[in-house]
């Protein structure tokens, strides 16, 4: 029997229309995925926030010019800086107290890491309160995600290469607590613990080929980001260059804020050195920079294995929350907002015990459970309330009630 040519065209084209539909999707979130908010105005239009650009508009076009102060600083700091376990912590105490300008490039370098966390965290702020996620940002929203964590790896990074005391307290943390997670299926079934600490750590950890390995990192990563930058921004919508983008657009008054402000805190307040370490694991108050500070609380309260299960789980929460939140309607919404909230407390909360904050554990955990839960029932219940009343005023205006 002869093969139905009619039905093959159809099977054909359906199937091609199923994969014209997902390349176009795809496309379409992708013009979307705009770390420094070149277009912040397309950004507005899908959630409704007005044709005004206010002050958190302009946090991507901030981020972009921190960014290029932390590189340009960081280039700078290259030509002093040794990376070796002998070398590394002199090294970076010449380039802060020798001649030449390397305390204000160290500083401008530090101070400048700190606000590109500060800026990202905002934006992510921004985004989620004004649920840019949905309507076609959804890959934005990850891309917001991935320059957050970008910030703060290359923070954490950073802070390594310096070698002193209390990187090697937080090192030796680090390789024997936290990355003990070889029990747990499926990390430990194929292997990733032992094959992540020798090629970070190099087996035994706080060695050569942990600062080798950590330096190759901090430098990658804004390598990445300045290729993603140039070759992928380029080739945007209308080919606008990349400079039209991020610098002509730029209020010239931020850039002299940021500039200027990171300049003057590297004049009147010089990044610690910390001391030189002698391989002696000494306690240590502060095993982190100030944004880990509630992430390393959380993992001394619980086991290794179960705080990184929760790390992974809250981070995947985190990326599938635009398909999550089911809500078609623009805007923000009172849900979210609390969900914003909760986690910047509980945030806040264990940063604080970090620093000395004298609670237990059963009143740290009651209070959060605590937390989360008033914030996101007085949300929902608000926001059912709200669209009741909707629903309500509508049906009255058809009615003529």
């Amino acid at each position: 029997m002869a093969p139905d040519i009619k039905n093959i065209n159809s099977e054909k084209g359906h199937n091609t229309g199923l994969e014209t539909t997902s390349v176009s999707w795809l496309k379409d979130r992708a013009e979307s995925c705009d770390i420094f908010d070149a277009m912040i105005r397309d950004e507005k239009a899908r959630t409704g926030s007005g044709e005004t650009l206010i002050a958190p508009d302009y946090l991507g076009k901030a981020l972009w010019i921190t960014f290029l102060a932390v590189v340009i600083s960081g280039i700078g700091l290259l030509a002093g800086y040794s990376p070796s376990i002998t070398g590394a912590f002199s090294s970076v105490v010449n380039i802060q107290t020798g001649s030449g300008l390397g305390w204000l490039l160290r500083g401008v370098h530090k101070y400048g890491t700190d606000l590109l966390v500060i800026l990202a965290v905002l934006r992510l702020i921004r985004i989620a309160y004004r649920r840019a996620y949905k309507f076609g940002g959804e890959l934005g929203w990850i891309c917001a995600l991935a320059a957050t964590l970008f910030a703060m790896i290359s923070g954490l990074s950073g802070y390594l290469l310096l070698w002193n005391q209390r990187v090697f307290t937080s090192g030796s943390l680090t390789n024997n607590e936290l990355l003990n997670y070889e029990q747990i299926f499926p990390l430990g079934g194929l292997g990733l613990k032992g094959w992540f600490a020798n090629w970070i750590a190099g087996g035994d950890g706080m060695n050569q080929t942990m600062l080798a390995s950590v330096f190759a990192i901090h430098i990658g990563l804004s390598a990445i980001v300045i290729l993603f930058v140039v070759f992928w921004r380029n080739t945007k919508r209308d080919q606008v260059p990349i400079h039209k983008n991020f610098s002509m657009k730029i209020p010239i008054n931020i850039i002299w804020y940021i500039i200027g402000g990171l300049m003057l805190l590297a004049l009147i307040a010089a990044p610690p050195l910390g001391v030189l370490s002698y391989g002696i694991l000494a306690p240590h108050p502060i095993l982190a920079d100030w944004y880990f500070l509630g992430l390393y609380e959380l993992a001394g309260m619980f086991p290794s294995g179960v705080f990184i299960f929760m790390v992974f789980v809250g981070l995947g929460l985190a990326i599938l929350l635009p398909w999550i939140d089911r809500s078609a309607r623009p805007g923000p919404r009172l849900s979210v907002t609390a969900l914003i909230t909760a986690v910047l407390l509980t945030w806040l909360l264990f940063t604080l015990r970090s620093l000395g904050l004298n609670i237990s554990d059963l009143f740290t955990l009651t209070m959060t459970f605590v937390l989360w839960v008033v914030l996101l029932a007085v949300g929902f219940i608000r926001e059912n309330r709200l669209k009741n009343r909707v629903t309500v005023d509508r049906d009255r205006e058809v009615t003529g009630r």
